[in-house]
């Protein structure tokens, strides 16, 4: 399902023991497809996470239908255009042609690249007196670069350098 297909009013939240809740979307994980976007920043940060870059559609979205499901004080995962996203060893890679991949997702790892991913939302946290969203990528694609490569320009006439 793509993120506009998503009807918060399915979602089902029950107690965690420790704190928090556990989030469901009829009785089945919270998962859904976010837009192509690349990692921003260094990569994989050393909290094994990634930021996203969204387009604005997305980020309103996101602000306007998810983060009014969290308690106050709330942290939201999207922060000015970009979603932070977990990324662990549970998180499956493919490449284009749907191969399964390995990549590195040690720190730093990811920088620039451009992904397609599932994120699931499993739950909500309680960390430094702040609630938020456990969001992790549950499947990635990775897109192939696609390099410029800039033409030197025709010169003609006298063309002093």
């Amino acid at each position: 399902m793509k993120w506009s297909e998503v009807d918060v009013s399915t979602l089902t939240f029950t107690d965690k023991r420790g704190g928090g809740s556990r989030i469901l979307m009829n009785d089945k994980p919270f998962r859904f497809q976010i837009p192509a976007a690349r990692v921003m920043y260094e990569g994989i940060s050393s909290f094994k996470s990634v930021t996203l870059e969204m387009p604005y559609e997305f980020v309103s979205w996101w602000t306007a239908h998810l983060d009014p499901l969290l308690p106050e004080p709330s942290r939201s995962n999207v922060r000015e255009n970009g979603l932070r996203v977990k990324v662990d060893s549970a998180t499956q890679f493919f490449d284009e042609s749907k191969k399964s991949i390995f990549p590195s997702i040690d720190e730093g790892s990811l920088r620039g690249e451009s992904l397609v991913c599932i994120i699931e939302i499993s739950g909500i946290y309680y960390f430094q007196e702040m609630y938020g969203f456990i969001v992790r990528a549950h499947q990635v694609v990775m897109k192939q670069q696609q390099l410029l490569v800039e033409e030197e320009p025709k010169l003609s006439g006298f063309a002093f350098l």
